[in-house]
């Protein structure tokens, strides 16, 4: 994440990969949106596909958390 000259926050792609993932996981939008510092609306504009359309969820992450979570960490 990148931050403009008015100090809002920008996402970039591996943001929005991580966000739609969140999303698929049933995270809460404003949840989302306070982790990444931004507005609601630009959670809700990468959820129906009004900006990074073609960026997909984060999946490498999702099997990483797969693996920590069910106690197959080692790498």
């Amino acid at each position: 994440m990148a931050y403009n000259i008015h100090g809002s926050a920008t996402l970039t792609e591996s943001d929005a990969a991580q966000i739609k993932l969140l999303l698929d996981m049933s995270v809460l939008q404003s949840r989302i949106a306070a982790m990444f510092d931004v507005n609601g609306g630009r959670i809700s504009e990468i959820k129906t596909g009004k900006s990074f359309f073609n960026v997909k969820p984060a999946l490498e992450l999702a099997e990483k958390l797969k693996k920590f979570f069910n106690g197959d960490d080692n790498e």
